[in-house]
């Protein structure tokens, strides 16, 4: 893969202004698994296993511009100041309802063809939790499959907002240099 995939822009395309890429025939890092990343990915019909990866050098040093030895030089900061960082993400997501068209636009579940689901504020909507509860277990046992410890938190609609949001909380292991846990 070559060194310049962490400087480009949201079409893949090389950022030269970053000093990564050397036109065609960029030379290439070698990937090397972290220990311990190795999870599946069950929700695909096929055995399908993930591995984290890290960009090294050909001498076997870290690439510099890797986000995870950014993350570490950043790391070695904080220690040398005494102290931890522990992070957190929450995920926000919409379900959305199988098109029928191509190009029709998304659609809450639930909603008529107008997209209109009902006129309710309801800013934490337990039934929408319990209404969608088999697809948050496949996604909470997908997360635990893949050592993410994580939980659906709350759903919450609006009449500005006829949709039911799902957020989910994700907690990171004491060393942001692992992988959620």
């Amino acid at each position: 893969m070559p060194f310049s995939v962490f400087a480009q822009d949201i079409w893949g395309r090389d950022v030269n202004a970053a000093g990564l890429a050397h036109g065609a025939g960029d030379p290439d890092g070698l990937y090397m698994a972290i220990d311990g990343s190795s999870v599946p990915v069950s929700w695909l019909p096929q055995p399908t296993t993930q591995i984290m990866l890290r960009m090294m050098e050909s001498n076997g040093a870290p690439f510099f511009a890797d986000p995870r030895t950014v993350l570490e030089s950043v790391l070695v900061r904080f220690s040398a100041a005494g102290l931890s960082p522990i992070a957190a993400t929450e995920i926000e997501f919409y379900l959305t309802h199988e098109s029928e068209l191509a190009g029709e636009a998304p659609r809450p579940r639930g909603a008529d063809h107008r997209r209109w689901k009902g006129w309710h504020a309801d800013a934490l909507n337990i039934e929408a939790l319990h209404d969608e509860g088999l697809i948050l277990a496949d996604i909470a046992r997908f997360a635990r499959e893949q050592k993410v410890r994580s939980k659906p938190s709350y759903a919450r609609t609006g009449q500005a907002n006829t949709r039911s949001i799902f957020l989910i909380h994700a907690t990171l292991c004491e060393s942001p240099i692992g992988r959620l846990c």
